[in-house]
């Protein structure tokens, strides 16, 4: 038998190239499309001292992946998009503001969610304190309770309520955490949601020295 024979055919070296450059591009993507992402989430997320007094943080039009993954699972607006978010704390207390586009199933299902969590004192209470029942108002009536505080700053420039429609549903939950003389807190929540445009505005206040009328 001729030994030529036996010897392997070398296969064309632009396959090995060809092989490489593949490699090479599909490991080049991916690490583009996770800065892209990174850089995007970031620049979104605008903010300095998240945890100290005085902290003023937020986000505008992000996807609930984005959402998610900046805040968490505490707060879960699934099916939302269009997310935008404030948070303001002050040495006395905090302010949240949001606002979203969310379907009329979807947002069912986060108040049933959310008015459950109210059901729970470790959610409601302000460091296991806890004065009074938390109350539920569900009315269409936008208008805030004359007994709630203001914020204690300004509202983010994309929060801008309907203050009358047909189409509005307002939910409200209050609770009087702490009623001592010398540090009474109240805390509030205020769900507003608009069927003909699928919007819905969440308004959360936390404020020290505050007393609610008749709690």
């Amino acid at each position: 038998m001729d030994a030529s024979a036996e010897t392997p055919i070398p296969k064309p070296r632009f396959q090995f190239a060809l092989r490489k450059l593949f490699a090479m591009t599909f490991i080049v993507a991916v690490v583009c499309a996770a800065a892209t992402y990174g850089w995007r989430l970031a620049n979104a997320i605008r903010g300095v001292n998240l945890l100290g007094f005085g902290s003023d943080h937020g986000a505008e039009n992000l996807t609930y992946e984005e959402f998610s993954s900046a805040f968490g699972s505490d707060f879960d607006p699934q099916g939302a998009s269009q997310i935008s978010l404030r948070v303001l704390q002050s040495r006395d207390g905090y302010d949240e503001w949001a606002k979203m586009t969310i379907a009329a199933d979807h947002y069912a299902a986060l108040v049933k969610r959310f008015a459950k969590n109210m059901e729970d004192p470790d959610f409601v209470s302000y460091k296991g304190k806890m004065a009074s029942d938390v109350l539920r108002i569900q009315t269409d009536d936008s208008r805030f309770p004359a007994d709630w505080p203001e914020p204690d700053g300004d509202t983010p420039r994309w929060w801008l309520p309907p203050s009358a429609g047909s189409d509005l549903v307002c939910a409200r939950w209050e609770v009087q955490v702490d009623d001592s003389s010398y540090s009474s807190r109240a805390k509030g929540w205020y769900f507003l949601y608009n069927r003909a445009d699928q919007t819905l505005w969440i308004w959360e206040w936390n404020r020290q020295h505050h007393r609610l009328e008749g709690r």
